[in-house]
């Protein structure tokens, strides 16, 4: 019993609270489970009478945690108490429980409940979507990927239930759930999920420290076949200093080499007038001469497109542009923008950081282009 084994050292007072406060969300989605088989949570609060009987719960089990985990303590101090069998149930229970909340996950995947298709939010613009919607789409696209996660999930759960392989568990379980938090923090999925990602997480952080002692000493410990010092200490710093720095540079370089352009961003075309005409801006697909969005990238890419609602490439042309700030003039190199030359030039006027205006001249004909920046809560 690896674990009890460390905790047969003297336990501090936290190892005892960690372990109760376990135990009882472990009973708690007991009956949680039990619940949603045999009835639902508006059957509770109208038989008990109370508004929130889970809240209370969940403050009642703190409290009970905290007085028995200070009792348990005291009494193993004065000698009185001998907590192997007790750090070893408890352990057992944080495992299993672990085990079974990432099997869940693990068994979601493969039969397509977590991940599953949706054909509504496959034909919404990508940048409509929600946090949850993203990740959904984005995991959900390949179902062969989805069953990796669930073998590794179910896998490592499995490991879990086992003590002698409690610790392979938590090095395959532990980077699947950090992962699993990051992705519930910052892209804004249910706070429940995030809550019970933490306790799981939290949970297999617990069951790695008590094997600190093994784990120092195999990845801090001295390598035995690399006992002998061929490389200088200061050599050795340099090259991993160099090291370091090359890898930076190989992307740096790429980041220097593109100028970001006060233009970058979307922007829609409010009004175009050609030879001094105003053009009425009618049912798009009807007139392939007037766009209406531009695009234009951090790469210097710039995409013009005559579909006003979403991007379609299709319906979109894109080229290289530069801009000269001195004669005010963006250079558009498109391929086939005109049937004399691949080059257009656009003279930016009234550009006041949100609008611009665009003048150029296209098969012999003056157009002039309204444009207004669509901000990104937009």
């Amino acid at each position: 019993m690896p674990e009890t084994q460390a905790l047969l050292r003297p336990a501090t007072w936290l190892h005892k609270f960690v372990e109760c406060v376990y135990f009882f969300i472990t009973l708690y989605f007991i009956i949680i489970t039990l619940i949603s088989y045999f009835g639902n949570y508006a059957d509770i609060t109208v038989r008990t009478g109370i508004a929130n009987p889970f809240f209370i719960y969940r403050v009642a089990a703190l409290l009970l945690s905290l007085l028995f985990s200070l009792r348990w303590h005291r009494k193993e101090h004065k000698g009185v108490f001998v907590s192997a069998k007790l750090h070893s149930l408890l352990c057992a229970v944080m495992r299993y429980f672990i085990a079974y909340e990432v099997a869940v996950y693990g068994f979601a995947k493969i039969l397509k409940t977590q991940f599953a298709a949706s054909y509504s939010r496959s034909d919404m613009p990508v940048g409509s979507l929600s946090g949850l919607e993203l990740t959904w789409n984005y995991f959900g696209h390949s179902y062969t990927y989805a069953v990796i996660l669930g073998v590794c999930q179910i896998g490592g759960a499995v490991l879990l239930m086992f003590r002698r392989t409690t610790l392979a568990g938590v090095f395959v379980l532990l980077p699947v759930m950090v992962n699993v938090v990051l992705i519930n923090m910052f892209y804004h999925i249910s706070a429940g999920a995030f809550t019970n990602s933490i306790i799981i997480t939290v949970g297999l952080i617990y069951l790695l420290l008590l094997r600190w002692p093994d784990i120092k000493k195999l990845f801090f410990g001295e390598a035995r076949h690399m006992q002998f010092k061929i490389i200088p200490v200061g050599l050795k710093l340099s090259v991993r200093l160099i090291i370091l720095t090359l890898a930076f540079y190989n992307i740096y370089q790429y980041v220097a080499a593109a100028k970001p352009s006060a233009f970058t961003g979307k922007w829609n075309v409010e009004s175009v007038s050609n030879n001094g005409r105003s053009v009425a801006l009618g049912p798009w697909k009807n007139d392939f001469l007037v766009w209406r969005t531009v695009y234009m990238e951090n790469s210097g890419r710039v995409g013009l497109s005559f579909n006003p609602y979403v991007y379609d490439l299709s319906n979109t042309n894109w080229g290289d542009y530069t801009y000269d700030p001195k004669k005010h003039h963006l250079l558009i190199i498109y391929p086939g923008f005109s049937a004399q030359s691949d080059t257009c030039v656009v003279t930016v006027s009234h550009y006041d950081g949100n609008k611009m205006q665009w003048n150029l001249t296209h098969n012999y004909d003056t157009l002039e282009y309204r444009l207004s920046k669509v901000l990104a809560s937009e």
